[in-house]
């Protein structure tokens, strides 16, 4: 990826071996996906297929309404992501709300591994 011009971290294990990959920000979206595709054929990764990027979805979308039942004005997620960047919502920095986001991710999503992407 570096070699095409964007400036990434080294994934963990587990991105590598789901093909998960996180663009940066502000990142040309399809520039970036076109590279990791490359990437990813190179390096003989396979992308996470539509099955499981649909279940990963629901359970996104059920952990972010488990932290809207005590932070309701907790953002609107993109489908298959979630994000508690204090940056974008500060909230996301105190104690309590990462004991409630850990609560529902251990609920909804148990097999998430967390990445901070700072």
């Amino acid at each position: 990826m570096r070699s095409a011009g964007f400036t990434v971290e080294d994934p963990s294990d587990d991105q590598v071996s789901s093909g998960t990959v996180t663009s940066p920000a502000g990142a040309d979206q399809e520039r970036f996906r076109s590279a990791a595709d490359r990437c990813a054929d190179d390096l003989g990764v396979h992308r996470a297929d539509s099955a499981t990027k649909e279940k990963w979805n629901r359970e996104y979308d059920q952990v972010a309404s488990c932290v809207r039942e005590t932070y309701p004005d907790f953002p609107q997620q993109q489908p298959g992501s979630i994000s508690f960047n204090p940056d974008e919502y500060p909230p996301a920095g105190e104690p309590a709300f990462q004991e409630r986001a850990d609560e529902c991710m251990a609920k909804y999503s148990p097999d998430t591994k967390r990445q901070d992407v700072r």
